[in-house]
């Protein structure tokens, strides 16, 4: 195993130890079985302002766990160790960059197995697979895809698009514990923009907003004291943002055609159901991917996000849930808009907003 010359070096902001970081990942793959014996490369794509990597406290307990996991695995003697792994670390400067980074790594695969491992949140993970999806398109893959695949770490504050549940799962996976399957991704097109993708949740209304606020104000309030915040302001989000009549055209998994008329606040569509977003919020908890919820009250909205930790909201007479294959929203006013927690407004010539899911397109490690 070695570590390739010309990696890119990490930000001048030297929370981590990355010497630490690397060296625990030397030890999960020098006994590796992922792909059997077949010579492999791997490319971890590093965001060094991840959220478990935020502050010294938080960056210094994720090292103490990865060391304490991969411990373990250096005094295993019975195993051997593997040969021909090419291991090579990538540290992000800038919005984008992870996307710049993945697909010259997947320009540059070959016929020998290749991971490409997404060490950050979701945003990181979804410049990842967006790489993947990019080259898909332009016929850039080269080699056997089921010796192809990518794995997206929980090293990010919500982690609900990461394919493991912490870091002694992704270790396990990491040494072989996993197989490679297909996971399918969302393509979100509203008029007039360029269109998205996305690989958990996309969603505009209500929760769209706590995304933006959030999003906001943690770059301004230290410790937890944005998520007061934007709590507090959801609660007036009515009176703020303004919801009216919406119209969704849902094209169900079958074929088949409805039409939802009303003052919706939160619309959530899913690349699948059983799906979680904004830390553990059960917004899908079972297999409809569309939750629409009409215009609640104030004692409504702060009951709702209790439902939702519990995907209790289901049962909630104002709610709509739906197996879907496309939408078309039409809506008549300004609304927040997120992709896997990344948000954005949408102005009313954005509409109608059409929303795509595209089944089993990306091939990634799951548990085994």
């Amino acid at each position: 195993m070695h570590l390739a010359t010309g990696q890119t070096a990490p930000p001048e902001r030297q929370v981590l130890d990355w010497r630490r970081f690397e060296r625990a990942f030397d030890r999960v793959f020098a006994s590796s079985v992922l792909f059997g014996d077949t010579p492999i490369t791997i490319d971890v794509i590093v965001n060094p302002y991840a959220g478990r990597f935020s502050s010294e406290r938080r960056a210094a307990a994720t090292l103490d766990e990865l060391d304490a996991v991969t411990a373990s695995v250096a005094h295993e003697r019975d195993a051997p160790r593997r040969q021909n792994v090419a291991l090579r670390f990538h540290h992000t400067r800038y919005v984008g960059h992870a996307r710049e980074i993945a697909r010259q790594a997947i320009d540059l695969s070959c016929a020998n197995a290749h991971l490409i491992v997404s060490a950050g949140g979701d945003g990181t993970h979804g410049e990842v697979l967006s790489a993947y999806l990019d080259a898909n398109e332009s016929q850039a893959l080269q080699g056997d895809d089921r010796s192809f695949a990518l794995m997206r770490l929980p090293l990010g504050t919500g982690n609900d698009g990461a394919d493991a549940s912490g870091i002694a799962e992704a270790v396990a996976m990491l040494r072989g514990a996993a197989d490679v399957h297909r996971t399918g991704h969302l393509v979100i097109r509203p008029t007039g923009m360029g269109g998205f993708f996305g690989f958990n949740i996309a969603s505009i209304g209500l929760d769209a907003y706590v995304a933006e606020l959030t999003n906001r104000l943690k770059r301004r309030f230290g410790g937890d004291l944005y998520k007061v915040i934007a709590d507090i302001a959801t609660l007036f989000y009515e009176q703020i943002v303004g919801v009216e009549s919406m119209t969704i055209d849902v094209t169900a998994t079958d074929g088949s055609a409805e039409r939802l008329t009303g003052e919706f606040m939160l619309i959530a569509a899913g690349i699948s159901g059983h799906r979680f977003y904004g830390g553990g919020k059960a917004v899908l908890p079972g297999s409809d991917n569309l939750c629409a919820i009409a215009r609640l009250g104030l004692i409504g909205k702060i009951r709702l996000k209790s439902l939702f930790y519990r995907g209790d909201h289901v049962h909630e007479p104002n709610v709509s849930m739906r197996s879907f294959r496309s939408l078309r929203v039409e809506y008549g006013r300004r609304v927040p808009m997120q992709v896997d927690g990344e948000a954005a407004w949408l102005e009313p010539e954005n509409f109608p907003l059409r929303i795509e899911r595209v089944r089993d397109s990306i091939p990634v490690l799951s548990h085994a």
